[in-house]
């Protein structure tokens, strides 16, 4: 006799705030969880789907930025190209993210330019990592964020930001499998026990004597 799990799913809320206190750290945004101890199958980790990310940026350390407004006949490419530009030679600050596995160090997948912007902006961030609808992680993968110094320092004063999402969390099937064994007794009497095991542990004795396959 068998029986399987098909799984289950949760959701939790990434939630990150970076303030001068934290230069020079690398921070976890996100990394799966790992199932209650006392379920069924213990130590099973969760994979994580994130279906939101943004950043709140409150930059008062800088030089207030100016967006450049649409002008002329430049095309949606041109304009893009000019804010490029404009965003380069601008004082910012770096926002790294970096993805790490237990088999592979910590990667570079996308670093933010910090402005500012009064009061506050904010930025649509799982879009920088991918075109589909969410950002699937392993259950032994994190994702992690650090300040960067672009040239005009890191983090100082009220500066802020602060990193929030949505993601769900898979868990993997446990599946698991029963055996019943039925060991007679000696002595010309028949006595038989039954033993009913999960996994090779046995949950129910009944009479007799039995071995758990």
């Amino acid at each position: 006799m068998s029986w399987s799990n098909a799984g289950s799913f949760r959701n939790v809320n990434p939630l990150v705030n970076l303030r001068a206190i934290n230069n020079n750290q690398t921070i976890t945004v996100y990394q799966p969880g790992t199932l209650n101890p006392n379920t069924i199958k213990p130590n099973v980790t969760y994979s994580g789907l994130i279906t939101n990310l943004r950043v709140k940026v409150q930059i008062s350390s800088l030089l207030q930025d100016y967006i450049i407004p649409p002008q002329g006949d430049r095309t949606p490419e041109e304009y893009a190209l000019t804010l490029n530009q404009y965003d380069i030679s601008s004082p910012k600050k770096g926002l790294n993210f970096y993805l790490e596995t237990s088999l592979q160090p910590p990667a570079l997948l996308v670093q933010l330019y910090l402005f500012q912007r009064r009061p506050f902006y904010v930025i649509d961030a799982l879009s920088y990592f991918t075109n589909s609808i969410t950002l699937d992680l392993a259950s032994d993968a994190k994702l992690t964020v650090k300040i960067q110094d672009l040239g005009w320092g890191e983090l100082m004063g009220t500066d802020n930001i602060t990193i929030w999402g949505t993601a769900i969390e898979e868990q993997e099937n446990a599946t698991g499998t029963f055996s019943i064994t039925c060991a007679g007794g000696g002595g010309g009497v028949t006595n038989l026990g039954t033993v009913i095991g999960y996994n090779g542990e046995p949950v129910a004795i009944d009479g007799g004597f039995a071995n758990v396959n």
